[in-house]
This record gives structure tokens, C-alpha cells and sequence, in this order.
């Protein structure tokens, strides 16, 4: 199996876990994953993986999807005064952005 082939494994074997755990620490076990295997100790991840498993819950079910129209609502207010290029190839200010920049 070569080092690809065993981060492959590991980052499938995580899918599906929830992304915090202990209700608010950080679920990095993707990224410790690879570090592990660009170090080159890939020979050990298979039971890393084992054992920081049982310490995730699984993935809560989504509570609705994005859609193409609606994901540039859901970036976040750090993102209000930034452009985003969405799917429909325009670029797209916040409507919040786009009054008070009108405004000004």
C-alpha cells in the first residue's frame, strides 16, 4: 500500500464523523492524518485512525442544502464587504454591501 494509498484510506474511514467532538473541540483528524503520512510514519495511521474513531460521534444529518442561488447568504458576516463569484459566473455583493455602497 503506498502512502497515498493509506491517506486515502484514513480520510475514508473519517468521512462521516462529525466535525467537533467532547461537544467543542475541533474534529482535525483529516489533517492529522496527513501529517502523519507526510512525515513518514504512514505505517502508523491505520491505528491512529482506530483509536481516534471512538472518540467521534457520528455526522449530524444536514438541515437543508445549499442551493446554486442561495450558498453566497450563508458565508458569513466576515464576508459581507467581499465580492464572491458564484456559480452563475457574476459576481455577486451582499445585498446588505450593495445599499450601503449605493448609499455612499
Amino acid at each position: 500500500m503506498t502512502d497515498d494509498d493509506v491517506l486515502l484510506d484514513a480520510l475514508d474511514r473519517l468521512r462521516g464523523t462529525e466535525p467537533e467532538f467532547d461537544g467543542f473541540l475541533a474534529n482535525h483528524g483529516p489533517m492529522a492524518a496527513e501529517a502523519l503520512v507526510r512525515i513518514g510514519a504512514a505505517e502508523v495511521v491505520p491505528r491512529w485512525v482506530d483509536a481516534y474513531r471512538t472518540r467521534l460521534a457520528p455526522a449530524p444529518e444536514p438541515v437543508r442544502g445549499l442551493e446554486d442561488e442561495d450558498w453566497c447568504e450563508h458565508l458569513g458576516l466576515q464576508w459581507t464587504r467581499i465580492p464572491t463569484r458564484c456559480s452563475n459566473g457574476s459576481t455577486r455583493w451582499p445585498s446588505s454591501t450593495a445599499t450601503s455602497m449605493s448609499s455612499s
